[in-house]
């Protein structure tokens, strides 16, 4: 599962417009036309790295959600 399909859930529940947008080496995550995350598109790292990427943009969503 892509880190794309399990922020998924947490850019639904915001109840605003959102989007994905391709790079050249990452996929950034826009939440309300405002740029809340970047997504490396290597699965390169760690898990524990993954997991940290996913925590970060967890909550850069949560706090634009709120802003």
């Amino acid at each position: 599962m892509s880190l794309v399909e399990v922020l998924r859930p947490e850019l639904e529940r915001t109840g605003l417009p959102w989007r994905i947008e391709n790079g050249r080496r990452h996929k950034k995550i826009i939440l309300a036309g405002q740029l809340v995350g970047i997504i490396p598109m290597s699965g390169k790292g760690s898990l524990g790295r993954r997991c940290r990427v996913l925590l970060n943009i967890r909550s850069q969503i949560r706090r634009a959600a709120r802003g």
